[in-house]
């Protein structure tokens, strides 16, 4: 009977993986299609030179070390991982969170390679490293809006000076509160845990309580590399593209860009239009051509995403999903 148990879990194991497989390479081949990824390419070889590309996929290299890095120090507490280790479990969960909406997968692609006690823990673990990349996009979009305000409109000149002075302290009050909550998940658990109906549920969590200070400053230093190096990809494909920007409006209108793309729910079958969408609504403020910023942001999404996904759904394949414990 157990023997029979086994087999069937092996066998959904091999079929959930192969579904996720295919799917994921649909998904790829119909963004190439939709965007019209042929044209777009050759619109970047005829505007630029291959040695940006290296540099954009060097910082790729970077970015994703630095979350893989991140993830080995949320794991600490309950699973010592080698940062090789780390770096595959990350790259399985980008291979399932580009198939889902809001990239929820990513939770399920990366506790997959802890055994099955760990994984709610590693839950947990991967909402926390999701909360300190929310945070610094939040943190620099707040920033950057009173300068937005000031700089590409005419609310000065329309209201008294007391109002947008009452906004930057607005955006500050907002900028520490977000600070206070993130520093403060280990306190909330705690709280949370003096009342029946959570207890049970985080009866067995008992990650957080490791999170000291110090981590958490730490995951929110990684997170803060990941913004600049995702950030400084953007800046490099404008000057590739000829682009004329300044950095202080770039840095502003990107970090827009990235606050106004975190408020809307898209499903990742749309994350490319959706993100598009948005950096042409926003340049749109200094001129910027639209079918550049498309290229941009096709661009950003293959080496970003696309590619980094194709590698995990290796890694994914040696998972077992359903067993208590993996030898990875």
């Amino acid at each position: 009977m157990q023997k029979k148990q086994q087999i069937y879990r092996r066998l959904l194991s091999i079929t959930l993986k192969v579904l996720i497989l295919l799917t994921g390479f649909f998904y790829i081949f119909s963004q190439w299609n939709r965007q019209n990824g042929q044209e777009l390419l050759n619109l970047w070889w005829q505007v630029t030179h291959g040695s940006y590309l290296f540099f954009i996929i060097i910082f790729m290299f970077f970015n994703w070390g630095m979350e893989a890095a991140k993830w080995q120090l949320l794991v600490m507490p309950i699973q010592r991982q080698s940062f090789w280790k780390a770096l595959y479990t990350v790259l399985s969960g980008i291979s399932i969170a580009i198939i889902t909406p809001a990239r929820l997968g990513e939770f399920a692609g990366r506790i997959v390679h802890l055994s099955s006690e760990l994984r709610f823990q590693g839950f947990v673990s991967s909402v926390t490293g999701s909360i300190s990349q929310l945070s610094i996009t939040l943190l620099a979009g707040i920033s950057a809006f009173p300068f937005l305000v000031y700089r590409y409109t005419d609310f000065i000149n329309q209201y008294p000076a007391f109002i947008f002075y009452l906004l930057c302290f607005i955006c500050l009050l907002s900028c520490l509160l977000i600070l206070l909550f993130y520093f403060g998940l280990p306190i909330i658990e705690k709280r949370l845990l003096k009342y029946k109906l959570f207890k049970k549920v985080l009866y067995n969590l008992d990650v957080m309580k490791h999170f000291t200070a110090k981590t958490l400053f730490i995951v929110l230093l990684y997170s803060m590399i990941r913004y600049i190096i995702f950030t400084a990809q953007y800046f490099i494909l404008f000057k590739a593209l000829n682009l004329p920007v300044k950095l202080s409006d770039f840095w502003i209108l990107m970090s827009t860009v990235f606050l106004v793309s975190s408020f809307i729910p898209s499903f990742s079958f749309g994350e490319v239009l959706t993100r598009g969408s948005v950096l042409v609504w926003v340049f749109a403020l200094i001129q910027i051509p639209a079918e550049k910023l498309l290229v941009i942001s096709f661009i950003l999404w293959l080496v970003n995403l696309a590619f980094p996904a194709l590698v995990g759904y290796i890694f994914l394949m040696r998972a077992r999903v359903f067993q208590n414990s993996i030898n990875t």
